[in-house]
């Protein structure tokens, strides 16, 4: 191109437009920045494709992007419900492939397009049938003890139950597949595990109440009692809401402690929450400095100990402007009202 596109030797450029090749004057920058097109309406116009409804032939236009990712079938929701609910004009009958299928429970004759069969959809013909197929079901014979039991059609016929039990699959599992017995990692109960079980997980527990009791670790329990949040709330009012290193005031802070919070637990052989609340020297507020998130990175840096995760920083913001109407006043309330 021999013209300079400079705004310093040409301020205006004439080009023709996009869509309806018209010359228009344009300065050199927004021709930079892409601009083609003489209007907005032009622009549109230009990004935009003309298409015909399914469902009553009019004519309209969709824009390109849409038109790419298979969208703008129709011209407006009230079209497109009539065509998905069957009452279709001739014209849509000619654009629709039409398969007719059997209920599986009345076997009615029921029409279904090729994507309702790929998804497994239209299989029955109302929402009766539906039911029927789903709650009438059949009995089975238990593989152990060779009972019969009853469940819905669907769990047959997917072959999802081969026990009348838990206590029967249990059975089957220690006669037929391989394993050996553990000692629970949480209350020492021994139990018997397959080699499936033993490969998913490192620690293994005998119930679900221990398995969720190892996934929370003794600080985190202490650090979510009432009293450790009343303990956190007092140094930061103490404090004014500043940070004691650096002295900003942001809308979050953090109390940290002097006396390490691991050293204390190690020093006093602490193992429950109970144990916690009963040492002094946890909620000593002498023993808490207000940091904010930047200066108690530092101070964990420099002192070698290990810090919170962002994730857990963020979630305990809320202990500030936590609800003070169900706080327990006394060490003894606590006690008292906890339960391990």
């Amino acid at each position: 191109m021999a013209q300079i596109l400079d705004p310093q030797f040409n301020s205006s450029l004439d080009i023709p437009c996009a869509y309806c090749l018209e010359k228009f004057k344009l300065c050199a920058a927004k021709y930079r920045l892409g601009t083609r097109c003489c209007s907005r309406k032009c622009r549109n116009l230009l990004r935009s494709v003309e298409v015909r409804c399914r469902q009553c032939e009019k004519v309209f236009r969709v824009a390109l992007n849409i038109f790419k990712n298979g969208g703008g079938k129709y011209c407006t929701i009230k079209c497109m419900n009539l065509f998905m609910k069957g009452k279709r004009t001739p014209y849509a009958e000619t654009l629709v492939k039409v398969i007719v299928n059997d209920c599986l429970t009345c076997g009615k004759a029921i029409e279904a397009n090729p994507y309702h069969i790929k998804v497994g959809q239209k299989k029955y013909c109302s929402k009766d049938c539906y039911t029927k197929a789903m709650y009438t079901g059949s009995e089975i014979e238990c593989i152990q003890c060779h009972k019969k039991a009853y469940f819905c059609k669907y769990l047959v016929d997917n072959k999802l139950r081969k026990f009348c039990s838990a206590e029967c699959q249990r059975k089957y599992e220690q006669e037929h597949l391989t394993g050996k017995y553990f000692n629970c990692a949480r209350c020492g109960k021994e139990f018997y595990l397959t080699d499936y079980y033993i490969n998913v997980a490192k620690l293994h527990y005998c119930s679900r109440a221990c398995m969720d009791w190892g996934k929370t670790d003794l600080k985190s329990r202490i650090r979510g009692t009432q009293l450790y949040k009343e303990w956190r709330l007092a140094v930061i009012l103490r404090d004014n809401k500043r940070c004691r290193d650096c002295g900003i005031r942001t809308a979050y802070l953090e109390a940290h402690h002097i006396v390490g919070f691991t050293e204390i637990l190690v020093k006093y052989n602490i193992q429950t929450v109970k144990d916690a609340i009963k040492h002094d020297i946890l909620w000593d507020i002498d023993n808490g400095v207000t940091l904010c998130l930047d200066c108690h990175q530092r101070t964990y840096e420099e002192t070698g100990r290990m810090l919170l995760s962002n994730s857990k920083k963020l979630a305990a913001s809320a202990l500030i402007y936590g609800s003070s109407s169900t706080q327990r006043t006394t060490k003894e309330e606590h006690i008292s009202g906890y339960t391990e």
